[in-house]
Protein backbone atom coordinates (compact mmCIF):
# COMPACT_ATOMS: atom_id res chain seq x y z
CA UNK A 1 0.00 0.00 0.00
CA UNK A 2 2.40 2.44 1.09
CA UNK A 3 4.50 1.87 -2.26
CA UNK A 4 1.63 2.38 -4.37
CA UNK A 5 0.78 5.93 -2.28
CA UNK A 6 4.86 6.54 -3.27
CA UNK A 7 4.15 5.84 -7.03
CA UNK A 8 0.93 8.03 -7.18
CA UNK A 9 2.57 10.92 -5.25
CA UNK A 10 5.78 10.84 -7.94
CA UNK A 11 3.08 10.58 -10.86
CA UNK A 12 1.48 13.72 -9.37
CA UNK A 13 4.36 16.07 -8.79
CA UNK A 14 5.30 14.77 -12.32
CA UNK A 15 2.02 16.20 -13.85
CA UNK A 16 2.84 19.31 -11.56
CA UNK A 17 6.18 20.32 -12.67
CA UNK A 18 5.40 19.48 -16.39
CA UNK A 19 2.25 21.84 -16.43
CA UNK A 20 4.55 24.43 -14.67
CA UNK A 21 7.27 24.51 -17.20
CA UNK A 22 4.36 24.77 -19.85
CA UNK A 23 2.58 27.82 -18.30
CA UNK A 24 6.28 29.83 -17.33
CA UNK A 25 6.74 28.72 -21.30
CA UNK A 26 3.40 30.05 -22.19
CA UNK A 27 4.21 33.31 -19.86
CA UNK A 28 7.56 34.15 -21.19
CA UNK A 29 6.28 34.06 -25.13
CA UNK A 30 3.80 36.35 -24.21
CA UNK A 31 5.77 38.86 -22.13
CA UNK A 32 8.56 39.12 -24.89
CA UNK A 33 6.94 37.83 -28.19
CA UNK A 34 8.40 34.86 -29.98
CA UNK A 35 11.82 34.59 -30.53
CA UNK A 36 10.59 33.37 -33.99
CA UNK A 37 9.06 36.47 -34.88
CA UNK A 38 12.38 38.09 -34.32
CA UNK A 39 14.44 35.90 -36.19
CA UNK A 40 12.22 35.74 -39.35
CA UNK A 41 12.25 39.34 -39.24
CA UNK A 42 15.90 39.60 -39.48
CA UNK A 43 16.37 36.96 -41.89
CA UNK A 44 13.88 38.67 -44.15
CA UNK A 45 15.30 41.96 -44.09
CA UNK A 46 16.74 43.08 -47.52
CA UNK A 47 20.40 42.66 -47.91
CA UNK A 48 22.56 46.30 -47.75
CA UNK A 49 25.62 45.18 -49.51
CA UNK A 50 25.19 44.72 -53.66
CA UNK A 51 26.26 41.70 -55.25
CA UNK A 52 29.42 41.56 -56.62
CA UNK A 53 29.44 41.02 -60.32
CA UNK A 54 31.93 38.29 -62.21
CA UNK A 55 33.31 39.83 -64.79
CA UNK A 56 32.20 38.35 -68.09
CA UNK A 57 34.41 35.87 -70.14
CA UNK A 58 35.33 35.94 -73.75
CA UNK A 59 33.10 34.08 -76.05
CA UNK A 60 35.28 31.39 -77.32
CA UNK A 61 34.69 30.47 -80.97
CA UNK A 62 33.84 26.56 -82.03
CA UNK A 63 36.19 25.17 -84.39
CA UNK A 64 35.05 24.83 -88.01
CA UNK A 65 36.48 20.83 -88.57
CA UNK A 66 37.55 18.85 -85.46
CA UNK A 67 40.29 17.25 -86.54
CA UNK A 68 41.08 14.62 -83.99
CA UNK A 69 45.01 14.02 -82.41
CA UNK A 70 46.99 11.37 -82.24
CA UNK A 71 49.02 10.65 -78.42
CA UNK A 72 51.57 8.78 -78.23
CA UNK A 73 51.01 5.61 -75.76
CA UNK A 74 53.28 5.75 -72.59
CA UNK A 75 55.46 2.78 -72.80
CA UNK A 76 55.26 0.56 -69.27
CA UNK A 77 57.68 1.01 -67.00
CA UNK A 78 60.53 -1.42 -67.04
CA UNK A 79 60.51 -3.45 -64.28
CA UNK A 80 64.00 -3.46 -61.93
CA UNK A 81 62.94 -6.58 -60.29
CA UNK A 82 66.23 -8.55 -59.54
CA UNK A 83 66.55 -12.24 -60.85
CA UNK A 84 65.98 -13.90 -57.36
CA UNK A 85 62.54 -11.70 -57.59
CA UNK A 86 61.35 -12.46 -60.85
CA UNK A 87 62.35 -16.34 -60.23
CA UNK A 88 60.02 -16.10 -57.00
CA UNK A 89 57.44 -14.61 -59.01
CA UNK A 90 57.89 -17.31 -62.11
CA UNK A 91 57.57 -19.83 -58.71
CA UNK A 92 54.48 -18.32 -57.71
CA UNK A 93 52.70 -17.92 -60.96
CA UNK A 94 53.70 -21.70 -61.54
CA UNK A 95 52.24 -22.79 -58.15
CA UNK A 96 48.70 -20.64 -58.72
CA UNK A 97 48.53 -22.70 -62.52
CA UNK A 98 49.05 -25.93 -60.93
CA UNK A 99 46.29 -25.36 -57.85
CA UNK A 100 43.92 -23.79 -60.35
CA UNK A 101 44.61 -27.01 -62.66
CA UNK A 102 44.09 -29.35 -59.25
CA UNK A 103 41.20 -27.60 -58.73
CA UNK A 104 39.36 -28.29 -62.00
CA UNK A 105 40.34 -32.01 -61.96
CA UNK A 106 38.91 -31.99 -58.46
CA UNK A 107 35.84 -30.95 -59.95
CA UNK A 108 35.52 -33.42 -62.36
CA UNK A 109 36.40 -35.88 -60.35
CA UNK A 110 34.35 -35.81 -57.37
CA UNK A 111 30.26 -36.35 -57.26
CA UNK A 112 28.13 -35.07 -54.86
CA UNK A 113 25.28 -36.79 -53.29
CA UNK A 114 22.40 -36.07 -54.54
CA UNK A 115 21.37 -34.93 -51.19
CA UNK A 116 24.09 -32.67 -51.05
CA UNK A 117 22.21 -31.07 -53.68
CA UNK A 118 20.21 -29.30 -51.25
CA UNK A 119 21.06 -29.65 -47.81
CA UNK A 120 19.14 -27.66 -46.12
CA UNK A 121 16.23 -29.36 -47.15
CA UNK A 122 17.10 -32.31 -45.26
CA UNK A 123 18.00 -30.51 -42.04
CA UNK A 124 21.31 -29.77 -40.14
CA UNK A 125 22.54 -33.83 -39.80
CA UNK A 126 22.51 -33.50 -43.52
CA UNK A 127 24.18 -30.40 -44.09
CA UNK A 128 26.81 -31.66 -41.68
CA UNK A 129 26.87 -34.83 -43.46
CA UNK A 130 27.61 -33.45 -46.60
CA UNK A 131 30.34 -31.10 -45.54
CA UNK A 132 31.86 -33.61 -44.03
CA UNK A 133 31.75 -36.06 -46.90
CA UNK A 134 33.49 -33.74 -49.40
CA UNK A 135 36.19 -32.82 -46.22
CA UNK A 136 36.76 -36.83 -47.12
CA UNK A 137 36.49 -36.55 -50.66
CA UNK A 138 38.98 -33.53 -51.23
CA UNK A 139 41.79 -35.51 -48.69
CA UNK A 140 41.39 -38.75 -50.92
CA UNK A 141 41.92 -37.11 -54.06
CA UNK A 142 45.06 -35.28 -52.48
CA UNK A 143 46.51 -38.78 -51.64
CA UNK A 144 46.05 -39.76 -55.07
CA UNK A 145 47.18 -36.79 -56.84
CA UNK A 146 50.45 -37.05 -54.81
CA UNK A 147 50.39 -40.76 -56.13
CA UNK A 148 50.42 -39.64 -59.52
CA UNK A 149 46.96 -41.52 -59.68
CA UNK A 150 44.90 -38.77 -61.15
CA UNK A 151 46.16 -37.22 -64.18
CA UNK A 152 45.16 -34.69 -66.49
Amino acid sequence: MKLILQIALGVTLGIMLSVGILLSGAMLVFVAGSPSTHLFSKVLQPVEQPLVKLPELPAIPAPSTVQPTIQAVPSPAVSTQSAEELAAQQQQDAAHAEKLKKDALFKGWYKKPQECNSPNDYGHATLIKCGNEYSRARIKFEELYLQGKIKN
